[in-house]
């Protein structure tokens, strides 16, 4: 089946730079939930852009549990892999869903003789670079509640965003159990500090100006301290134990290559 390119530099502005030797060399691949589909270890062959689906690059702690170092739900995955030797880790589909392939060496040559290209790929790793510094920035704050602010202010727009996934997988995205993202969103909704209507989540004015990182000042996040509830808050995704409200701390900083 011909690849629509019209319809697909719709869908994801960032396909729009690539130059016509590159479509040419293009293919979809279909993958099922579940499937591994590159190998720790294994030569990369083709750069990734996930189309839809969720892909996930991943590790194995000694015991057994899974590390997912990267989430994609949409654009590239893995481009790290363009220079690498061999993938560092295990490229694992978390739905159902479909990646556009491009052959590694004609990735490399259209970055050589394509300056368009060039640039616009260039753009696209220093927003990577600034995505990862705002998702450092987020992980270093100690409350759930600054986290979820953080994250609506810092990715949504207006005080605003609507989630493109799970709640589950968002709690993981922030370094939280489900548990405790469940309980600080009702919690924040109950003070009037957020509004929740289906997948759209809006900040709203503080009542009382507080800093959850730092009791006693005033600073933008705007909350009263969230009180301690009884019990744990269950296995964190890395398989931590968190506290009532207090969010995982990770132990490393995810990597954008694979």
């Amino acid at each position: 089946m011909p690849i629509d390119w019209e319809q697909l530099r719709i869908e994801q502005p960032a396909l729009g730079p690539i130059p016509v030797i590159l479509r040419d060399a293009a293919r979809i691949r279909v993958f099922k939930k579940g499937q591994l589909l590159y190998r720790r270890g294994q030569l990369p062959e083709a750069m990734l852009c996930v189309l839809s689906g969720e892909i996930r690059l991943v590790r194995h702690a000694p015991g057994g549990a899974e590390i997912v170092l990267q989430r994609s739900r949409s654009g590239f995955v893995a481009e790290a892999s363009l220079d690498a030797q061999t993938y560092h880790c295990d490229v694992v589909a978390a739905t159902d869903g479909r990646l556009l392939l491009f052959p590694r060496f004609a990735f490399q040559a259209a970055l050589e003789n394509e300056p368009v290209f060039n640039r616009a790929w260039i753009n696209l790793l220093a927003r990577e670079v600034r995505r990862l510094r705002a998702k450092g920035e987020l992980l270093s704050l100690n409350s759930a509640a600054a986290r979820i602010l953080h994250y609506v202010e810092a990715e949504g727009s207006d005080g605003a965003i609507i989630l493109n996934q799970t709640r589950k997988s968002w709690a993981a995205e922030l370094g939280l159990t489900h548990e405790v993202l469940y309980r600080t969103l009702r919690q924040l909704r109950e003070r009037g500090g957020i509004t929740i209507e289906g997948e759209r989540i809006t900040l709203c004015a503080p009542r009382v100006p507080y800093d959850p990182d730092h009791p006693g000042e005033k600073d933008q996040s705007g909350w009263d301290p969230l009180p301690q509830m009884p019990g744990g808050g269950g296995a964190s995704p890395a398989g931590g134990i968190d506290g009532p409200d207090q969010p995982r701390r990770p132990g490393r900083r995810e990597q954008s290559g694979g």
